[in-house]
């Protein structure tokens, strides 16, 4: 059997999380179970091909490549092992390996494309034993369906967010999408009072600049305090964060008696993701869709929030959008803000398209786009947040 450094190797890792060390030992004993003789056949790549309805090219150049991939036995454990990182080891939405494989033993595209492709019969099955039919899944896997095809002699962009995709735990509703199931795990301490208010406050370990925003992030370092969290027996001690996304050097202390830690580390949420339709209203709906849609077919766990990673929620905003009838706003306003370290790179990517967008070349054919230049000219910068909604709350909204 291959060490763990040797199978991180093949892969083409440079360097992964710690607590994936773990995960060898528990893979030895996986693997016992397992023919090591393919990774994939024909067979499979024929039910495949029928699921998906994979075009004749792609069916063909899959297929074309299966001889010579299996022969190489260090290949096929490597593919197991990627395939029990991604998929079983844990809740795919703690998956933080943010590398692209550089498979050392075999065309990297077609490596990438074998164990992802290798997990959506299996569930499919089990999104179909949870009551979905095929209306719900067609659009899931028509897109596994133009990936596979479009990654013939092609390296995937971003390995992480596919494996997502070929999981299908990323579910269409209205005009969002959400992942389901998704565990809570952010350095945060989300409570709810007696009276139904909400704090939020900040874990242990956070270098935070004067502007209440993470200490370097965008390359801007202006350090004022480090965060430290303490649980009593009669209380909570930590760094209030505000509601619009400014962690203050301010530590406050809740009382046990007034005050439960609503969400905890492992808790389940809904992950909300956006797409080129962003109206307050429609999202609202989704919201609550979304809701009924994870109580139907995942009855057994307990969502207790709306969670959202995004420029959208940049504690910014309010200095970028002072219409009270702005969607943005409306949406930033809706939930609690918590800043985070990706910088303005991720939003331009989502603004312009072009991560590296330059000040002289932003466009100012809409006001927000406008706003967002001039913010900038002022020496200003934008880095993204997360949006919490407590599930209870959005039937208030």
């Amino acid at each position: 059997m291959l060490t763990y450094n040797e199978l991180i190797k093949n892969i083409g890792y440079k360097k992964v999380p710690k607590k994936y060390e773990l995960a060898y030992d528990n893979f030895i004993e996986y693997v016992k179970k397992i023919d090591l003789s393919y990774f994939l056949n024909k067979a499979y790549l024929d039910a495949l091909r029928t699921a998906i309805n994979l075009n004749d090219d792609a069916y063909n150049y899959y297929v074309s490549h299966l001889d010579s991939f299996n022969k190489n036995k260090d290949l096929v454990i490597t593919c197991y092992f990627l395939k029990y990182l991604l998929f079983y080891f844990e809740e795919p939405s703690l998956n933080d390996i943010f590398q692209t494989p550089k498979c050392a033993l075999y065309q990297n595209d077609v490596f990438e494309s074998y164990v992802l492709a290798s997990i959506v019969l299996e569930r499919i099955d089990i999104l179909k034993a949870r009551g979905m039919n095929d209306e719900i899944l067609k659009p899931r896997l028509g897109l596994i369906k133009r990936i596979l095809e479009h990654h013939i002699n092609r390296d995937f962009g971003n390995f992480r967010w596919a494996s997502f995709d070929f999981y299908i735990n990323l579910f269409n509703i209205d005009y969002l999408s959400f992942m389901i199931p998704y565990i809570f795990d952010a350095n945060l301490h989300i409570f709810r009072s007696n009276d139904n208010e909400m704090i939020i406050l900040a874990g242990s370990g956070e270098k935070i600049r004067k502007d209440g925003q993470i200490d370097g992030v965008n390359g801007i370092s202006d350090y004022a305090f480090t965060t430290t969290y303490k649980e009593t027996n009669k209380s909570y001690i930590g760094y209030y964060i505000t509601k619009d996304g400014i962690i203050t050097n301010n530590k406050i202390k809740l009382d046990k008696n007034k005050w439960t830690e609503y969400i905890k580390e492992g808790d389940y949420i809904l992950e909300m993701h956006v797409g080129n339709h962003y109206k307050y209203e429609d999202n609202i709906i989704a919201f609550k869709k979304a809701v009924e849609f994870a109580k139907k077919y995942f009855p057994e766990y307990q969502f207790k929030a709306i969670y959202g990673y995004s420029w959208l929620f940049s504690p910014q905003i309010p200095k970028l959008i002072d219409n009270e009838n702005s969607n943005i706003l409306r949406m930033f306003k809706s939930g609690y803000i918590v800043p985070c370290a990706s910088g303005d790179h991720l939003a331009f990517d989502f603004i312009y398209g072009d991560p590296n967008m330059t000040v002289d070349k932003m466009p100012t054919n809409t006001s927000l786009l406008k706003s967002i230049k001039d913010f900038y000219l002022q020496g200003n910068r934008i880095n993204c947040g997360m949006y919490y909604l407590l599930i209870e709350d959005l039937y208030k909204l």
